[in-house]
């Protein structure tokens, strides 16, 4: 489902991606040869949070990383990060934000 990613009342997951380990609590996925992560912690030191888009890129590039991309989350590649792997999640999909089931 493609949404405006400028919409702060549109909230969701996060799941960072990385070519480069981020001791942030990351699995090395290598079905996809990436790093994934769900627990990012915010500016509040809490993980698992469902934020904007915004925060949700701010909080992977705390790390140097990414949002996962849709192709990533739909091969698995940052599942079972033990947070909320039901909810929707932001996700990259060729340079447009869309929020998606992992």
């Amino acid at each position: 489902m493609l949404v405006d990613a400028t919409d702060s009342a549109i909230k969701a997951e996060v799941r960072c991606c990385s070519e480069s380990y981020m001791a942030i609590g990351d699995d090395w996925k290598a079905q996809c040869g990436i790093w994934s992560s769900a627990k990012v912690p915010g500016s509040d030191g809490e993980n698992c949070d469902i934020v904007t888009y915004a925060e949700a890129v701010d909080r992977c590039a705390q790390y140097d990383a990414r949002l996962c991309t849709r192709n990533e989350l739909s091969r698995n590649c940052a599942d079972g990060m033990g947070c909320y792997d039901k909810h929707m999640v932001w996700a990259l999909d060729e340079g447009y934000e869309v929020v998606t089931t992992p």
